[in-house]
């Protein structure tokens, strides 16, 4: 798992998001790994608007979608789009423990089709869906 990607703990509660970082202490890299609530690490982006517009939870927010963006991604280390695709990502993981194949799990986490949401798996988790599945 890459630093500062959030990702779901595969033994954490729903609600849950795991956030790894590396860091250089006494000339060796130290892994520190932080599990909070969904709604602590991310307070600008609440559960009841994930699925909703940028747009919409900006103006909820008394922001433009621009400035929204701005401040989440300064505040967050990336923008609401990447953090939306990585709850996918974190949604078709626990699906593929579960056995659904890989090319259901792509339309039920809203990729276009397998080939697109095979990239995205692979960048995000180092791996190809089929071989998270089989591991």
């Amino acid at each position: 798992m890459p630093a500062g990607v959030p990702h779901q703990g595969i033994d954490c509660a729903p609600d849950t998001v795991s956030l790894n970082l590396y860091v250089l202490s006494d000339h060796s890299i130290a892994l520190m790994s932080m599990t909070r609530p969904l709604a602590e690490l991310f307070p600008d982006m609440p559960s009841s608007t994930r699925d909703a517009s940028i747009a919409c939870v900006a103006a909820q927010a008394g922001l433009s979608r621009e400035g929204f963006t701005r401040r989440f991604s300064r505040h967050h280390g990336m923008p609401p789009h990447a953090f939306r695709r990585m709850l996918r990502l974190n949604n078709a993981r626990q699906m593929l423990r579960t056995g659904t194949p890989p090319a259901e799990v792509a339309a039920a986490t809203d990729f276009a089709d397998q080939s697109h949401f095979g990239p995205w798996f692979r960048h995000a988790f180092g791996t190809t869906p089929s071989r998270y599945q089989l591991a």
